[in-house]
């Protein structure tokens, strides 16, 4: 289902935290910085959240997450599939509210939305399924 956050939205391992990390792209905004990377296998955009004791005691940190994780589920359109999503909250993220979080993120999701489709086009091509499994043709001896 599109609008759901099931685990197949996630991230949840750190290599692929590590790989959007480091070949990500950014974008900031005032209170979160978001970081886009092509998906190394077809699927479902994903979400994962980094949310440091900056933010504030583990009751704000998670309602920070909650509310995130709420803006992308119905804002999860604006992403093609095969992306990956960081978000690392800033410090005072905890003060904002659902609708200021949902302005923050309408408020850089054309941003995203080009960036996604920049991610995408230069991720290197996928081999076909029947292609892995064909035996290399050459000459036989």
């Amino acid at each position: 289902m599109r609008g759901s956050f099931g685990k197949d939205r996630r991230l949840r391992a750190r290599p692929e935290f590590d790989r959007v990390q480091r070949g990500g792209v950014r974008v900031v905004s005032a209170h979160f910085v978001f970081l886009l990377a092509a998906r190394e296998e077809q699927g479902p955009s994903r979400l994962g959240l980094v949310v440091s004791r900056k933010v504030g005691n583990a009751v704000a940190r998670n309602r920070v997450k909650r509310v995130c994780r709420e803006c992308f589920r119905l804002g999860v359109a604006a992403l093609p599939d095969g992306i990956d999503l960081v978000l690392i909250a800033r410090s005072g993220a905890h003060t904002l509210g659902f609708d200021a979080c949902a302005r923050e993120w309408g408020d850089v999701k054309r941003k995203l939305e080009k960036q996604a489709l920049a991610a995408l086009a230069k991720a290197p091509p996928k081999p076909h399924v029947s292609a892995q499994s064909a035996e290399p043709a050459g000459p036989e001896a």
